[in-house]
């Protein structure tokens, strides 16, 4: 069972999210402020805790998995994708 407890902060490209059940706090900072990375960031992240194993069973997660990125003419040019490994400290 994974629960939200709230959502913290949003804005300037940070987002915060708790979680009651796991007891679990996670903060995201994206450095040069660019707001669209951030949901595959989190995506990404709870993969890779295990929380979420794929997005098939989460529909409002899949279109922050893997979004489009347009140009000007609104043609897709690309992808965004998180490459990323999270490590313990």
């Amino acid at each position: 069972m994974i629960s939200v407890a709230a959502r913290v902060f949003r804005g300037e490209a940070i987002e915060g999210i708790g979680f009651s059940d796991p007891p679990l706090g996670i903060a995201v900072k994206v450095h040069d402020g660019n707001f669209r990375v951030v949901g595959p960031i989190v995506v990404e992240v709870l993969k890779q805790l295990g929380i979420v194993g794929n997005t098939s069973g989460f529909s409002y997660l899949q279109r922050y998995e893997r979004p489009e990125v347009l140009n000007a003419r609104k043609i897709v040019t690309g992808h965004v994708v998180p490459e990323f490994k999270l490590r313990q400290i």
